[in-house]
């Protein structure tokens, strides 16, 4: 086996960082190139972006309307239901004001 295997690649590379300055200004040239690439790609994906953002407000606004809607039925069913018992309290209240009037004023309710 040969020193000399295996050096190709790097003699390559050092070829062609010297035409750009040396291997760190290369290096430096390489980075900001894939750097561009990266910005470009990413800039590819903002059109999904916005629909996938789009599609989220749409479904979190839906799903608000429900949670309001169900929340002002369920209160609204407690207002009844509030009501309901207040006004059964008062015709309990009423009923027996009637038959202990009835009973005082027929004298049942003197001992």
């Amino acid at each position: 086996m040969s020193n000399t295997d295996g050096i190709r690649p790097y003699y390559e590379f050092s070829h062609e960082a010297s035409r750009y300055g040396g291997p760190e200004a290369y290096l430096d040239i390489i980075a900001n190139t894939n750097r561009q690439l990266g910005i470009e790609e990413e800039r590819g994906t903002e059109e999904l972006k916005i629909a996938l953002a789009a599609i989220s407000a749409v479904a979190f606004w839906e799903f608000a309307k429900w949670g309001y809607g169900e929340l002002k039925e369920y209160f609204h069913r407690k207002k009844i239901e509030r009501l309901t018992s207040l006004q059964n309290q008062s015709e309990a209240a009423k009923s027996f004001i009637i038959i202990n009037h009835k009973t005082i004023s027929s004298g049942e309710g003197n001992v």
